[in-house]
């Protein structure tokens, strides 16, 4: 319940970072899709498109995950 009320990235990032229960229930929702800029609330998130690509080159289980990106400048 707890991650379905979660709508942005960052939030969800520092949630899956406080023990591993959390942890395996948010990577999936954090890798499966990914933008530069993620919009929520009115507000714009960069997120950065060379620290993902180095991510999933080094973690073959997190390269499974994407299903989506997109990539704006």
């Amino acid at each position: 319940m707890i991650y379905g009320a979660i709508h942005d990235n960052k939030t969800l990032s520092c949630l899956s970072r406080t023990c591993r229960f959390l942890r395996e229930l948010g990577i999936p929702l954090l890798y499966k899709k990914f933008q530069t800029f993620d919009y929520t609330d009115g507000q714009s998130y960069y997120q950065s498109l060379s620290g993902f690509v180095w991510a999933i080159s080094h973690n073959r289980e997190l390269a499974k995950i994407v299903t989506q990106m997109y990539a704006t400048f």
